[in-house]
């Protein structure tokens, strides 16, 4: 999971939230050697604690902690100890969401929906940090809040972000094109709603529509 990096102040405006929160920026404390979450005015918001912070992503911050050695002179080494490393997520006001006792492998945003992973698995949570989506997808692509592409024993289908499949677990590919959704299973073509509703399917020069 690639992090940002902040170690110096951003100069850039003030940029509300969706819930209308003053954005926080991530400032590294040289002073104790990591990173917390600022106002533009530098007034300090979550104290230095991280080892890497991103910027806002859809109105929350995606941070982590680990161990690290030391070098002789008491510096810390940037590294990371091998599989140490935590993830953690705060909303718009710098509260945690998903606290680093959780223990999961990476956690990221994509269009306002939180995705985790751990074991190599996906799965999704709300902001209560409750398991919407159980942690058991080899895949998720999150098209929009009502269209989540996702694998499972290697099959492709389609859940909305209440964790419902809209399109069984049972094609070959799955895609998003233009205004429909297109599966493949034994080299034909299924044409479903973003809604999962069937439209058609297609084999060669033959095409069977819905009645």
């Amino acid at each position: 999971m690639k992090i940002v990096f902040s170690l110096l102040f951003p100069l850039m405006h003030l940029v509300g939230n969706a819930q209308n929160d003053p954005e926080l920026f991530p400032v590294n404390d040289k002073k104790v050697g990591y990173l917390g979450y600022y106002l533009e005015d530098m007034t300090n918001v979550v104290a230095p604690q991280f080892c890497s912070a991103t910027y806002s992503v859809d109105g929350y911050y995606i941070v982590s902690k680990g161990e690290h050695e030391y070098y002789e002179n008491g510096r810390r080494k940037e590294e990371h100890i091998p599989n140490t490393e935590k993830f953690g997520l705060l909303n718009s006001k710098g509260q945690f969401i998903i606290d680093f006792k959780n223990d999961y492998d990476g956690i990221y945003v994509s269009k306002g929906i939180i995705y985790i992973i751990k074991n190599n698995l996906y799965g999704t949570v709300n902001e209560q940090n409750e398991i919407v989506i159980p942690i058991e997808y080899e895949e998720l692509n999150i098209e929009d809040k009502n269209v989540i592409i996702a694998k499972k024993n290697s099959k492709y289908g389609v859940l909305n972000s209440l964790g419902e499949t809209i399109i069984p677990f049972e094609f070959e590919d799955l895609n998003v094109d233009e205004d429909k959704i297109k599966a493949v299973k034994n080299k034909i073509e299924y044409y479903y709603t973003l809604n999962g509703t069937f439209i058609k399917s297609k084999n060669g020069n033959n095409t069977k529509k819905l009645k």
